[in-house]
């Protein structure tokens, strides 16, 4: 991402505190280079829309591994049932 957003993650880097979210931090590089121009509020806003895209893929990979996660759980319960269940025979 850095080749694409280059200009915004050395901005980013620049903030005063490494945790900025560029909102209404003091000493956001992000946010002076909106007010005085450098940054174009479209690109600034690419850059949000991609975050907020990433985010979501993100979370969906969690989703599916918290999934596969339940079902390897399942399959557990299942072998042991039939660990039981042969022993009963």
């Amino acid at each position: 991402m850095t080749g694409l957003f280059g200009d915004i993650e050395q901005l980013a880097a620049s903030c005063r505190f490494s945790d900025c979210r560029h909102g209404n931090e003091p000493g956001c590089a992000v946010r002076e280079a909106l007010h005085n121009g450098s940054l174009a509020q479209e690109r600034w806003a690419s850059w949000q829309k991609l975050q907020r895209e990433l985010a979501y893929l993100e979370t969906k990979k969690d989703d599916a591994a918290r999934m596969q996660k339940l079902l390897d759980i399942l399959e557990d319960l299942d072998d042991v049932q039939d660990v039981f269940h042969n022993a009963a025979l």
